[in-house]
């Protein structure tokens, strides 16, 4: 069946012509011919009318009430699908025009039985329709067709992100590729891809279909709205999204050429034709491109710097179709080769030549260094010495005059010496500075921290940037937490003080010459020498102070974003109290109503305009819905020992189907108060990419939006006493320029916001003692714990990137890290990886597991999903085994963190920080000290029943074998799955609070209120543990 009607009526509500709507609706309403299908369809486009005018006056004619009754009577039945299948099934495309009917119609008349039938369908759905990961057509499941993809667009009943819908477009484009499929089908799968983003490929469907269609007049007004339509035309972005690790074809590379860079021209362009090309005019001369996957491609020879370079693009054969014209003034990199001043300023000796100024400030704590620009007057030559020396305590900075370069000593001992080929760079351009380098000599020394780092540990001959990023799953060096900070084994570590970009080549380049760069106007940083130990305690303590977290944080956590209802939580907790399994912090992710995200789902009230706050008692909670009871759902949490930590995004979310009324009113008042990040223009910046693409970003600068923004959640801490949020995403700043209210642009901010965002939330949560649960943050982060390692796939290699991550983000000042123990992401772990996962995870900061989305067989990473999932048992009793040791253990673990937090140094523990006088520590990263006590080596390969260990300076005693080894030596051991390796160092008196049956192990209690059964067991004494 054709649904013209739906896309004609679709396409007059776009255009808000409520005339030519209406008419549609009363003519349907006068057949006498309509199903169920039909019936739907006409309340779907009564809902698009109501909602566009604001007028519910249709919804109140007798027949669309009466079909309103027989869509809530029959939603449930089997029927046909919209078009396609005329058999009768439960359907995924009559099931979501049934829902988006209702859902529409329902933000004006609020009937209960409504609300009750969405959430029936909506949960029918994702019980019966899902075939592996992958939404089916029906319950049959043998079949993905197109007719499925209006359960997204325009129905709602699917976000376009929805992973279980990702993987069925998937199905379907391959069916595109085979050519088996008529023209509506390639127009409903272009809709799709409009409303996704992905402009090119739904362009490519258009234009191959047949413009009879009735889907294509709507198809084309979009596009055409979008400037993605005209049958020939030319894209050229110099900046793209700015974007720096996923470019858009279309971009200039570099952004900002410099002298002697060739220059790269990129351009998408319709039609893409060799026979058709693309011409670049560059300083009127006319230059021809390469025809590559995605477009036209130019190259540039380098050009002189200073010069301005002017260029257009054109069709040759249709030159009045270009581009405007572009502008980019070429920069240049100025080395500083000779001094010609030196200037003395108080403290700071200033070194002066070439246009550049080296600032270096010696004192007790190091060499604080900074790069600007310098207007001098030039000084004789002859006036200077040829080699100066600034002495401070026990600091000699050595500088030769020409060429220039120094070397800094300590106590007569090399620490930092320029690079042979110069040692400070400025990138100018039209002689204001945008960044600048310093380059200085490697030897053998090792290099560690740098953020949270995916990779590897010891970062030596690799090029590190610092670029907030969310990466889903396969990080590598990408990372949601990257610091421009670093230690080595040199005997010197490095903190470039700045927001923006930057960038640290550890030796790619060059593998003995160490460059740091930055884009900026001014590059600032800061030496400090000593122990790698010393290094990283100078450093974080000078970007902290760290927050410690309370004890229940150091407890294990539970978390799925399955668990949407306060059923599911309440059958989660008593699952875990059956199996005897302790848990302190629950996390629930699926709380909201995705619209607002600070509603309840199913509640019920009425909305409030201009930015009017909705408190606690102007919700009501039915019975019926998901969450029936917020405020006692919390108090049965605590009265179970479980803190509660509730989801949040920092964004007013676009939403592509679906309408939301009182998130309607707050984006209004949000844009009309300047609450939202800018673009230069002024309007509001919607996010250009990714996860919430087309959303609104908050503005945590903005003072007036901050009390308002925290004003809708406020009930959350006075009447539900939640214990904090977890405060996802944050890498959400694409655009160089973009505006904040304090004054701060896209280019400090890309980096910056997530500690904004955070920070925001962490003094929210302190209301009730609580904490923030982060993925993103940047320099500092440990100011506002805890954080977690973001997402990634459940195999063994993800977990031990996971654990590298860990270790790199404790150096980097991050103390409360955790991961989601197994992976969260696809199938669910093995239970070897879920077993050997929670037994490094009992021997971490944070303790969680968690799992990503529904599918048909249950995805959550619980022990006992894990066990019947597997069929292997041990997944609940080593994980009860492994959560009764880490509760008896909290004594010590919160005795560790408090000195952690008080001395700036991790609570998971490189070798290396410890033992760096021992080299073979220095690329050990598989196991780690756990405090100052501990070394646990995990167990990272999958089928491995034993490993070799490596121990270090002095005596070690196995915690569960109850065996002594001396230190300074490799040592194999016998790892049976339900084991870890975990050594104590001898003389240690370990504090744990003792199971009543005073075996390590058994039961304990989740209350962390106080340690009912504290004891000191000294690990020592004549080679016996007391």
């Amino acid at each position: 069946m054709k649904m013209d009607d739906l896309y004609r009526g679709y396409q007059f509500a776009a255009n808000k012509n409520w005339s030519a709507l209406s008419q549609i609706i009363e003519k349907r309403m006068s057949r006498s011919d309509q199903d169920l299908v039909d019936d739907g369809l006409t309340v779907y486009l009564a809902g698009l009318l109501a909602s566009g005018t604001m007028d519910a006056n249709f919804l109140k004619e007798e027949k669309i009430g009466k079909m309103v009754d027989r869509l809530v009577m029959g939603a449930m039945e089997p029927i046909r699908a919209v078009c396609y299948d005329e058999s009768s099934s439960h359907h995924t495309s009559s099931l979501g025009l049934f829902y988006g009917s209702l859902r529409n119609v329902n933000l004006f008349l609020k009937r209960d039985d409504i609300r009750k039938k969405i959430r029936e369908m909506r949960a029918f759905v994702f019980q019966h329709l899902i075939s592996g990961v992958t939404l089916a057509s029906d319950t049959r499941k043998k079949e993905v067709r197109f007719d499925t993809l209006l359960a997204c667009v325009p129905f709602g009943l699917f976000e376009p992100e929805d992973l279980v819908l990702v993987a069925a477009v998937k199905v379907l484009a391959q069916k595109i590729e085979e050519n088996m499929v008529s023209d509506e089908e390639r127009l409903l799968l272009s809709w799709y891809y409009v409303e996704q983003g992905s402009f090119q490929r739904a362009r490519d469907l258009l234009f191959a279909s047949s413009k009879e269609e009735a889907l294509y007049p709507l198809l084309s007004m979009k596009l055409e709205a979008l400037g993605q339509l005209e049958t020939r035309f030319i894209l050229h972005r110099p900046a793209g999204n700015g974007n720096r690790y996923e470019a858009c074809f279309e971009e200039r590379k570099p952004l900002q050429p410099m002298a002697g860079e060739t220059i790269v021209i990129q351009a998408a362009a319709v039609p893409l034709d060799q026979l058709d090309p693309l011409v670049l005019n560059w300083n009127g001369k006319v230059l021809a491109g390469t025809l590559v996957e995605g477009g036209w491609q130019f190259e540039v020879s380098p050009q002189a710097a200073d010069q301005n370079c002017d260029y257009f693009l054109s069709f040759e054969k249709h030159p009045e179709v270009k581009t405007k014209v572009f502008r980019v003034q070429i920069g240049e990199k100025r080395w500083l080769k000779n001094l010609e001043a030196i200037v003395l300023d108080g403290i700071n000796t200033a070194y002066e030549g070439d246009g550049i100024r080296f600032i270096a400030n010696l004192s007790s704590d190091g060499l604080a260094w900074s790069i600007e620009k310098a207007d001098i007057i030039k000084s004789k030559t002859n006036s200077l010495p040829g080699n100066w020396k600034d002495i401070c305590e026990k600091y000699t900075l050595e500088v030769t005059a020409s060429p220039f370069s120094f070397v800094l000593y300590e106590n007569g001992e090399e620490r930092m010496r320029s690079a042979e080929d110069g040692g400070v760079c400025l990138h100018l351009v039209d002689g204001q500075l945008v960044g600048a380098e310093l380059a200085l000599e490697l030897k053998d020394e090792k290099i560690y921290g740098l953020g949270e780092r995916y990779n590897a540990l010891n970062q030596r001959g690799e090029f590190v940037d610092q670029y907030v990023y969310n990466q889903y799953k396969g990080q590598g060096l990408r990372t949601y937490i990257p610091m421009p900070l670093f230690y080595t084994t040199g005997g010197y570590g490095m903190q470039i003080k700045t927001d923006y970009y930057s960038w640290i080549d550890c030796g790619s380049q060059s593998e003995n010459t160490l460059r740091l760069g930055v884009e900026a106007d001014v590059m600032e940083g800061l030496l400090v020498t000593g122990s790698i130990q010393e290094q990283v305690r100078r450093i974080n303590q000078m970007n902290g102070p760290a927050e410690m977290v309370p004890t229940w944080a150091l407890g294990p956590w539970m978390s799925s974003n399955n668990w949407d209802s306060e059923a599911e939580v309440r059958k989660q907790v008593e699952l875990t109290k059956k199996h005897g399994i302790p848990s302190t912090v629950l996390v629930i992710e699926a709380w909201s109503d995705e619209a607002t995200f600070y509603i309840f789902n199913d509640a019920v009230y009425e909305e409030k305009p201009e930015g009017g706050i909705l408190q606690y008692d102007d919700f009501s909670f039915p019975e019926w819905g998901r969450w029936p009871d917020p405020k006692g759902m919390v108090e049965y949490l605590h009265e179970n020992d479980l803190k509660c930590i509730l989801w949040q995004i920092p964004v007013i979310k676009q939403i592509t189907s679906l309408q939301h009324r009182q998130k309607i009113m707050d984006e209004a008042y949000f844009i009309k108060q300047g609450f939202a990040v800018k673009n230069p223009d002024g309007s509001p910046y919607r996010m250009p990419e990714g996860w919430f693409k087309d959303s609104l970003l908050m503005d945590f600068s903005h003072e007036k939006a901050n009390k308002w923004w925290f004003d809708q959640r406020q009930y959350l801490i006075d009447d539900l006493c939640v214990d904090g949020f977890k405060t996802d995403g944050g890498e959400f700043v694409f655009g160089y320029d973009l505006e904040f209210a304090d004054g701060r642009t896209g280019r400090q901010m890309r980096n910056a916001y997530p500690n904004e965002y955070v920070e925001s939330y962490y003094r929210f949560a302190q209301q009730n003692k609580g904490i923030t649960f982060s993925r993103a943050g940047y320099t500092g982060a440990q100011r506002f714990p805890a954080h977690w390692a973001g997402d990634e796939r459940s195999t063994f290699g993800a977990f031990r990137r996971s654990l590298l991550a860990g270790l790199s983000a404790g150096l980097s000042g991050v103390i409360f890290w955790g991961w989601d123990l197994g992976g969260f992401s696809g199938e669910v772990p093995t239970a070897e990886l879920f077993i050997r996962s929670t037994q490094m995870a009992a021997f971490c900061p944070i303790m969680q597991y968690h799992a990503e989305s529904k599918a048909e067989l249950n995805q959550d990473r619980t022990p006992w999903n894990i066990a019947e999932r597997s069929g292997d048992e041990r997944a609940i009793s080593v994980y009860r085994y492994f959560a009764n040791l880490r509760m008896s253990l909290l004594p010590y673990i919160e005795q560790e963190a408090k000195y952690a937090v008080e001395s700036g140094q991790p609570l998971m523990r490189p070798l290396v920080l410890d033992y760096q006088g021992d080299k073979q520590t220095h690329e050990i990263w598989d196991e780690y000290l756990f405090g100052r006590s501990m070394l646990v080596a995990p167990i990272v390969e999958e089928g491995a029943r034993s490993r070799s260990v490596y121990l270090p300076k002095g005596r070690w005693f196995e915690l569960f074998e109850e065996r002594w080894f001396q230190g300074e030596t490799w040592i194999d051991v016998e790892v049976p799955l339900e084991q870890i390796p975990v050594f104590v160092k001898e003389n240690t008196v370990l504090a744990v609070n003792m199971p009543q049956s005073g075996v390590l192990g058994d039961p304990m209690p989740s209350n962390t209120d106080q340690f009912d059964n504290l004891v000191h067991i000294v690990i020592g004494e004549k080679d016996t543990a007391k």
